[in-house]
């Protein structure tokens, strides 16, 4: 690959928002895991000030950012209910009308932040991280169903058409890295309702904002090739 389709390819990723939000997501998580080890290891100064102030901000902007979004989940909820599979129906409808109410305690989260309105946001932020877990457990297992469903299917393609083993060996690509970044996601509320460090939330974060960018670039400017990974290896 040439430097300027790198540059393009990278020029034409940023141009999209959820690809932007991958980015501040993992200055956020790395900033906050930075910010455990230094309070761990009873180093304080003005460096872990700034790096505080740094994520504080990053995570107030990515919550205006977020505005909105729970609206798309709870479309893609209604849209589980399409899903033929029961097991993958349900978890599909937990996890996204989970993300759905998650996001709206997020949006309410946001307004006391910037001081629009009054609340308790210790209480706001742990019903948020609850239903947040909830969602991320139901999609983790939703992840699981569908990676065996794959490999069943591929199973019974054993004799099939190189294009549709191909297209299997992508989905199921695409559905593993879901998993990772849904598995991973599960560290973050279990450090706010201190289950967990806090470190262990960060670095959870980070590889899990990692696993998205890389959905994100494969959707939007590299699509996943089987058939290419096939004659790399």
């Amino acid at each position: 690959m040439s430097t300027r389709t790198t540059t393009r390819d990278v020029i034409k990723y940023i141009n999209y928002t959820q690809s932007r939000d991958k980015i501040y997501r993992i200055l956020q998580y790395s900033a906050r895991f930075v910010l455990w080890y230094l309070v761990k290891n009873d180093k304080t100064g003005s460096f872990q000030e700034r790096l505080k102030q740094f994520e504080s901000t990053i995570t107030v902007s990515r919550k205006l950012f977020r505005m909105g979004t729970s609206v798309e989940f709870f479309q893609k909820a209604l849209d589980g209910f399409r899903v033929t599979d029961r097991y993958m129906m349900l978890t599909t409808l937990l996890g996204m009308f989970g993300k759905t109410l998650w996001l709206v305690t997020d949006h309410v989260i946001w307004f006391g932040k910037v001081h629009l309105v009054e609340l308790n946001l210790k209480k706001w932020s742990k019903v948020s991280a609850w239903l947040w877990l909830t969602a991320l457990i139901s999609l983790t297992l939703r992840d699981i169903r569908k990676i065996q469903l794959l490999q069943r299917q591929a199973k019974q393609l054993h004799y099939g058409s190189k294009e549709e083993k191909v297209a299997l060996k992508e989905e199921e690509h695409t559905t593993r890295l879901n998993f990772i970044k849904n598995f991973c996601d599960l560290f973050i509320p279990l450090a706010a309702l201190e289950f967990l460090s806090g470190g262990f939330g960060a670095l959870g974060g980070i590889i899990s904002s990692l696993a998205g960018a890389r959905l994100e670039w494969e959707k939007n400017v590299s699509p996943y090739s089987a058939q290419a990974q096939g004659r790399h290896t």
